[in-house]
């Protein structure tokens, strides 16, 4: 899985490192980047470079991921952080969290399962063999114990698992999340049991959480990772519109579950019918334009089960002067 991380999370990653005495000119050097370029107010490091950055500090350093996780503050995360500080429960800081992740700085992807006992948040992320997804995962996991620690003013009680690939760092991470932690034959996740969940949170404020999500929502608009993944589903839709292509295998395609596919596309309006369907006119409008084909060939290569089905469509749309041409 591709991994694009922000500029300005590799700045705090070098601040935090060098605070606790660890020394990152190495990997400065083979990521080619020049320390003066994280100096500024606009870090001049491009995502290769930050990936490469990462990778070998994860290299030199095993698992400083959990040290630069568990030394954020939730300052770091700018209105998100201030959002979820400000959340009445845990469990909707962790809605505020799931909801707003892009604008994270880490392209990786958080999918949650509720049920009556707990919320169980899933990480996808690149392989836990190589550098860069071990301090991918490793800081994602812990930064987000320790925002939980952070907002409860406590220890609260949460699970988080790891894959076996993991195993000869196993008494590390033991120590880093507590009796809580264990190896699983699977991805890695976390799960906050529903006594965590609803716990009061201190920082509690309803007039600033309401602007903090007003604030998170402009931004989410504006952010390009925020719809560039809507942009590649439609790409991977249109690419595969013969076979109509399910909303399953869309799912399984980007590595998330059909329920957290449609709640984010709801999020951004729209769904995946109506991107479907919307695949499918642009394409029909093409085809009858060219004037080569026949109304059996665009039924079929616009993944209409028969002629009958795509005569309703085009009623549907009032696109009349296609059929009677055909």
């Amino acid at each position: 899985m591709r991994v694009t991380i922000d500029p300005l999370f590799t700045r705090l990653t070098l601040r935090i490192a060098e605070r606790a005495g660890i020394d990152a000119t190495g990997a400065l050097a083979d990521a080619g980047i020049g320390a003066a370029a994280l100096r500024g107010p606009s870090p001049r490091v491009a995502p290769a470079q930050a990936s490469q950055f990462l990778s070998s500090l994860e290299a030199a350093y095993p698992l400083i991921g959990l040290l630069i996780g568990f030394r954020q503050r939730i300052t770091h995360w700018g209105p998100l952080g201030v959002a979820m500080m400000s959340a009445p429960t845990v469990e909707a800081a962790a809605a505020v969290g799931l909801r707003f992740q892009e604008l994270a700085g880490a392209d990786t992807e958080l999918t949650s399962v509720r049920s009556p006992e707990s919320l169980r948040i899933e990480v996808r992320q690149p392989s836990h063999r190589q550098p860069l997804g071990t301090f991918v995962v490793t800081e994602l996991l812990a930064s987000a114990v320790g925002a939980l620690r952070i907002i409860t003013e406590r220890n609260p009680d949460v699970s988080v698992r790891l894959p076996f690939s993991m195993r000869e760092h196993s008494e590390r991470l033991r120590s880093a999340f507590g009796p809580g932690f264990e190896l699983v034959d699977g991805p890695a996740e976390i799960v906050i049991p529903r006594s965590t969940l609803r716990l009061t949170l201190p920082g509690a404020d309803e007039h600033c959480h309401h602007q903090m999500l007003e604030l998170l929502n402009t931004e989410l608009a504006a952010c390009p990772a925020a719809t560039g993944w809507v942009n590649e589903l439609v790409k991977w839709i249109d690419d595969r519109l013969s076979a109509s292509p399910t909303i399953i295998a869309a799912a399984s395609a980007f590595h998330i579950s059909e329920r957290t596919l449609r709640r984010r596309l709801a999020e951004y309006g729209t769904s995946y019918h109506r991107l479907l369907d919307d695949a499918r006119r642009h394409r029909v409008a093409e085809l009858g334009t060219a004037g080569v084909f026949t109304f059996d060939q665009i039924s079929e290569r616009c993944g209409y089960s028969d002629a009958r089905s795509l005569r309703r469509a085009l009623a549907r749309w009032s696109h009349g002067s296609l059929s009677r041409e055909h």
